[in-house]
């Protein structure tokens, strides 16, 4: 086998090649330290975004806790009142439990009257149907009587 003399103009085709594939490398390596440098900052963008969002609802969820503790301090504050109308309620309701009682002990000593009434109505009755019966007993004896007085007299 023969050999041959390397060509001049391989040499320098080959010399192009790795030119250029070193440029496209070195190219590929300024695009990836740029999107690198974009990432970072984007990373950064992006945690400062988060830091502000979670400050931002860190103090929203302060002022929520802070408002809904107030609504359940209200909330135990009306509690507590209605508890205080409550046992006031209970104070009145014995109260008029106890009127009841003076009222339904009234009432019997009403009924007792009320029966003595009746009872003294009766004895009236009775006494008045006696003078009716006693009174036409005399008109019908001064009748007779004035009757036997008129006719003996003519």
């Amino acid at each position: 086998m023969a050999v041959m003399a390397p060509d001049s103009s391989t040499d320098r085709r080959i010399d192009d090649l790795d030119r250029k594939v070193d440029e496209g490398f070195r190219k590929m390596d300024e695009g990836f330290r740029e999107q690198r440098e974009e990432m970072r900052q984007l990373r950064s963008e992006h945690r400062e975004e988060m830091r502000q969002l979670r400050d931002e609802f860190n103090a929203r969820f302060v002022s929520f806790e802070a408002r809904f503790n107030s609504v359940d301090e209200r909330f135990n504050s009306v509690n507590e009142q209605f508890n205080s109308v409550d046992r006031k309620f209970d104070a009145v309701d014995a109260r008029f439990d106890s009127v009841n009682q003076q009222f339904h002990s009234v009432n019997r000593q009403f009924d007792t009257v009320n029966r003595q009434f009746d009872t003294v109505n009766t004895r009236f009755d009775t006494v008045q149907f006696m003078i009716l019966r006693y009174s036409a007993g005399l008109f019908g004896t001064m009748l007779i009587g004035f009757l036997g007085v008129f006719v003996t007299a003519h």
